[in-house]
């Protein structure tokens, strides 16, 4: 009798946490998401068409039977039950078929193998399957055609994880380079898994299916993370064996050599405008863009940029000198003839061949006009990946026009190593900027991880000894003209949250007014980002000084947090409908998405990166419906930011995103899989008339100097070079000043500090005593090292 009390009440119990993960949203208007932009609809439609072709592959011997690959259904025959489907995937996915069975990743069901066979030449596999359930074959063909493409034009990647707990997903990219008749590189954000799934262009047609991708440049270091690495394999590859199936020998498991060497006639796609406008600039810059060799065989990208009799002038990244740098394999650099601080320089090369600096009328060298640079705007970037690799395209957003100086911005395409150095361009062709640094990896509390879309640039027009008319960018792209327009209503209205432990991101979303016009804003973030902080201040990516928090709420549950700061100025706030608990928000696969946020770094506020969302909601932690996955970039420090769609309505708060997966090879990198919360779930939670929310006062925050440090050593091992901070040779580097501290317009970015109080100051830990338990009005004699000064200057800072 009391194991049935015992088992009620737990069943009770039970009940009540499944009732309380349900959020009910039915009384609110129900949005649909109907795109007002051509290129983004397209993006929409096909991927309703190409989702349920992908099949995955998976090793029943392998615990929780992970997924070791991906594969398309291109063909289909009915039976009296069961239909019989055939599925194209790559050879090295069937080399061991007895402990295989096929994943219908639309239905979660499962199918055994019948028949399989396969050609090792061309990597090349053909497996049947039974099932009762209706399969949609890919597209191949029209008219007995096959589709072609070219450097720039838009992909679709369709594959499920290897975890199967992301299934059938959708990820845009480009075509970033073709490599012979049949061979190309795209940069959709595949994972452990997808290796054999479809690639399809915008008309829904199979292009391609994924061959291999590169996740660790071995040539280079180990220690480097190569992403948007891609291999594929063209239709043109495989057509001929989907055209002629019945062909096929599945008793001996070969394909014959005699059904590949077929060219098929080829049409190419109906493109839209963004893509035509990126194959044109890819075109035109190629002859102009060069592979530069060190003497230790190291790999670096640059541009043509200038004739002056038999010599040839090249923007790149910065050289000391020109001992030992070959340009193409071919042509020995005879000096470097400029260089902007130690970032970037001009190099020269002689030579009586006709070589092609990049165009008069787009290249600022020549033209001495150049467009400013715009937050959101396309990046097209080209340079070499490694020695075989070269002229590979990447696109991305601009996502600072200006970071730590005028002369940096920062974008989010995928930068390998050998691409530093690599001219940058805009959507209307104009040179702005050359790759001259990226984030390869970000050290958290659980380890360290892949930093993605992190990659910073000169603003050529410091490179250039004449003045440059900056003229304003006008876009000619209606797709790009939208992100611009985005970022620009709802920029100033996205905040850095800072705490006692570290910083995340946040969105103002709510104001009231009080007594005497002081306002209190509402800033929406994420719980783990506040939760148990003492000190709480927002920060924005303008002038605007930064506020301390009053007080917070967090909600662990849904990992919603609130925090509410006052002020007499009157900011800009995010306007919702659905915030205002009058509508839902709809999401559709494939439509656009905008993620503003602080990735690594807390002076990087105001970040944006842009994707599409993949998949439907999903659940995340107890909760139904809560995760939007999507492929907008982000980094430790995200955590908290808005996320977007392209008509500037905010659709979910950034959280998380998968860091790695565990496969055959170890552990590898899972590229571009983030995870945002659902803004219809978490307003019902804020607008809820049952949840009370109850905010925690913060305390008086405790005593500091308000920098951010860095020892000197270990910022130059970071890629940083010394022209920033003058003759050095010890103490730590101050990287960031807080402006609600009294160092604040004192210490500068790069100063180096070499002694407090007369004390030696050689690592952060020597700091600690002077300020630890000390209180508001402490002074210290603070000796630094600053750039452009001859002696060392003693300044008075307050601990504050």
């Amino acid at each position: 009798m009391i194991k049935k009390i015992f088992s009620f009440i737990a069943l009770f119990l039970l009940s009540l946490i499944l009732v309380s993960c349900i959020v009910d949203t039915s009384d609110r208007e129900n949005k649909k998401y109907v795109s007002n932009n051509a290129f983004e609809t397209k993006i929409i439609e096909t991927s309703k068409t190409i989702r349920s072709s992908n099949v995955s592959l998976v090793d029943e011997n392998v615990t929780n039977s992970r997924s070791i690959g991906g594969a398309v259904v291109v063909y289909s025959e009915n039976g009296l039950v069961n239909k019989k489907y055939y599925a194209l995937t790559t050879a090295s996915n069937l080399t061991d078929v007895s402990n295989l069975s096929v994943f219908i990743n639309h239905s979660s069901v499962r199918a055994s193998i019948i028949d399989y066979s396969i050609n090792d030449i061309y990597d090349i596999g053909i497996f049947s399957f039974e099932t009762r359930l209706n399969i949609p074959s890919a597209k191949l063909f029209t008219d007995d055609k096959i589709y072609d493409f070219n450097v720039g034009d838009a992909v679709l990647a369709v594959g499920s994880n290897n975890n199967l707990d992301v299934i059938n997903s959708v990820k845009d990219g480009f075509i970033t380079n073709v490599l012979n008749n049949d061979i190309f590189t795209h940069d959709a954000d595949i994972n452990m898994g997808e290796i054999g799934s479809g690639v399809y262009n915008l008309s829904g047609f199979l292009v391609g299916i994924n061959s291999d991708k590169i996740y660790k440049d071995e040539n280079i270091s180990s220690e480097y993370n190569v992403l948007g690495l891609n291999y594929g394999y063209k239709a043109s590859r495989f057509a001929n064996v989907i055209k002629n199936i019945s062909q096929i020998d599945f008793k001996n498991n070969l394909i014959s050599n005699t059904l590949f060497n077929q060219n098929l006639p080829k049409i190419s796609d109906n493109k839209d405008q963004l893509e035509t406008l990126q194959n044109s600039v890819y075109e035109s810059a190629l002859d102009s863009v060069v592979t530069i060799k060190d003497g230790s065989g190291n790999i670096y990208s640059g541009i043509i940029v200038n004739k002056i009799d038999n010599k040839y002038q090249i923007a790149t990244i910065f050289f000391l000198n020109h001992f030992g740098l070959k340009v193409n394999d071919k042509y020995n650099v005879v000096r470097v003839s400029s260089s902007f601080l130690n970032i970037a320089s001009i190099l020269e090369i002689e030579t009586t061949d006709t070589l092609t600096p990049y165009r008069s009328d787009k290249n600022p060298f020549i033209s001495l006009e150049m467009n400013k640079l715009v937050k959101g705007q396309r990046i097209l970037a080209i340079g070499s990946v490694n020695s075989d690799l070269k002229n590979q395209l990447n696109i991305g957003n601009l996502s600072k026009d200006e970071y730590q100086e005028s002369y940096i911005f920062m974008h989010d395409a995928k930068t390998n190593l050998g691409q530093l150095g690599a001219p940058i361009f805009n959507l209307n062709g104009n040179l702005i900027g050359i790759n001259i640094n990226k984030v390869n990896s970000i050290e958290t509390q659980t380890g360290v991880i892949a930093a993605e879309g992190l990659t910073s640039a000169l603003n050529i027009s410091y490179l250039i000894e004449k003045d440059v008319t900056l003229n304003s960018y006008e876009s000619i792209n209606e797709y790009e003209t939208s992100l611009i327009n985005v970022v620009k209503t709802v920029d100033d209205a996205v905040v850095t949250v800072k705490t006692n432990t570290g910083h995340g991101s946040g969105v103002i979303y709510r104001k009231e007014i009080g007594k005497n016009n002081i306002y209190t804003y509402y800033v929406m973030t994420n719980s783990h980002v506040v939760e148990d902080s003492s000190e709480i201040s927002i920060s924005f990516s303008d002038a605007r000084k930064s506020i301390r928090a009053k007080d917070y709420y967090n909600n662990r549950l849904y990992d919603l947090g609130i925090v509410r700061f006052e002020s007499s100025d009157n900011y800009n706030i995010v306007t919702s409908t659905t915030l205002d608990g009058e509508t839902n928000e709809a999401f559709v696969v494939g439509q656009t998405t905008i993620a503003i946020g602080t990735p690594e770094s807390s002076d990087r506020t105001g970040y944006v990166t842009k994707g599409i969302v993949g998949n439907y909601e999903q659940i995340y932690g107890a909760i139904s419906k809560l995760a939007i996955r999507h492929n907008s970039t982000l980094n430790p420090g995200n955590s908290g930011g808005p996320l977007f769609n392209l008509k500037g309505e905010l659709i979910a708060i950034n959280v998380a995103k998968e860091t790695n997966y565990m496969s055959k090879f170890g552990v590898v990198i899972a590229e571009r899989v983030s995870i945002s919360l659902n803004i219809n779930i978490l307003s019902s939670i804020i607008n809820s008339k049952t949840n009370i929310i109850k905010y925690k006062k913060l305390d008086e925050h405790t005593p500091r100097l308000g920098i951010t440090v860095v020892k000197l050593s270990d910022f130059l091992d970071s890629g940083f070079n010394n022209s920033l901070i003058g003759d050095a040779t010890y103490g730590i580097v101050v990287i960031y000043v807080d402006d609600l501290y009294d160092a604040y317009g004192k210490l500068e970015m790069y100063d180096v500090i070499i002694s407090i109080n007369g004390s030696k100051i050689t690592s952060n830990d020597d700091v600690v005593p002077f300020v630890s338990n000390k209180p508001a009005g402490t002074k210290l004699m603070i000796e630094i090292i600053r750039k452009g000064e001859i002696n060392p200057i003693t300044i008075e800072v307050l601990v504050s």
